[in-house]
């Protein structure tokens, strides 16, 4: 039986609106690892700091925000699955020592170092056969849980964007190192918690998918095209026109596809507006003429 922790357990008790009028970004706290925390990913990887600039959610907030709403981040580059829980706990006591307002909107990403972390052992079998790799799964899904609980508790009437794991086969890191029969053992392993994330999306009015695996998927397959420039997929990586600002994380235009990939979620859902990053704002990310 395929395990949907999150699906089946995650008990949210549906007291929020059916349906919102628009996104509330007063408070926006974000979850996560290093694509919510690029800051000092120039640093690490030697990189121009506008290589990467706003993370996905900070670009969308930054289209949808209004004057006095604010975004803070609890997300630390390199966590898993088990420090998120230590990224809440954090908000928790300050939010309960009234130093964090209660957060309107968080965003939530995790999961996709659970899965880099342990490559080769989700490679090696499909879910089912390895206990050991069905067990990062597993750990993945209940801290996934736990960490949906916690911030619902907290603030019932919040609303959430939820990020899907990427395919981490088409990172450069990954790209072409295994065979196909492998790589469809880690897509399949990944797929077990994307499957119970964009359940989530279908079932609960409050919570906002961003399937960043189909994005990142979808762009390196068919990588978009401005003012006549395609840009470059993987496995190359590493200039304002690429895809890949490194060898895992996405340059400054890519992040802001990506954030429009979220705005889109939120128009659609949540009966809002926001203005889309335009093909010139995208150009000129990407250090394209036009």
């Amino acid at each position: 039986m395929i395990r949907t922790a999150i699906a089946v357990c995650l008990l949210l008790a549906c007291t929020s609106p059916a349906a919102f009028c628009q996104a509330d970004f007063d408070e926006t706290v974000c979850f996560g690892d290093s694509l919510t925390h690029n800051d000092i990913l120039w640093l690490v990887y030697g990189n121009p700091p506008d290589l990467y600039q706003a993370d996905p959610m900070e670009a969308a907030y930054d289209k949808g925000a209004g004057s006095g709403d604010n975004l803070g981040s609890y997300a630390i580059a390199g966590s898993e699955s088990d420090d998120v829980l230590i990224q809440i706990d954090l908000y928790l006591f300050l939010n309960l020592i009234f130093l964090q307002p209660d957060a309107s909107l968080f965003n939530f990403e995790i999961g996709g170092n659970d899965i880099l972390n342990n490559d080769g052992l989700l490679a090696a079998n499909p879910p089912g056969v390895d206990p050991a790799a069905d067990a990062v799964i597993n750990n993945l899904l209940d801290n996934f849980e736990a960490s949906l609980r916690a911030l619902y508790a907290s603030n019932p009437r919040a609303q959430f964007v939820v990020w899907t794991i990427p395919d981490v086969v088409l990172t450069p890191d990954l790209f072409g190192v295994y065979s196909q029969t492998q790589e469809e053992n880690l897509r399949a392993h990944v797929e077990r918690v994307n499957r119970a994330i964009r359940w989530l999306g279908q079932r609960y009015p409050f919570i906002v998918v961003l399937d960043l695996y189909a994005e990142l998927q979808d762009m390196a397959a068919n990588p978009p095209v401005l003012f006549g420039h395609q840009l470059v997929g993987p496995p190359s990586y590493g200039d304002y026109d690429h895809i890949f600002a490194d060898y895992i994380h996405p340059t400054a235009v890519s992040n802001a596809m990506i954030a429009n990939g979220i705005i889109d979620g939120i128009n659609s859902k949540w009966n809002d507006d926001i203005p889309f990053y335009t093909d010139e704002e995208l150009a000129d990310l990407a250090h394209i003429p036009h």
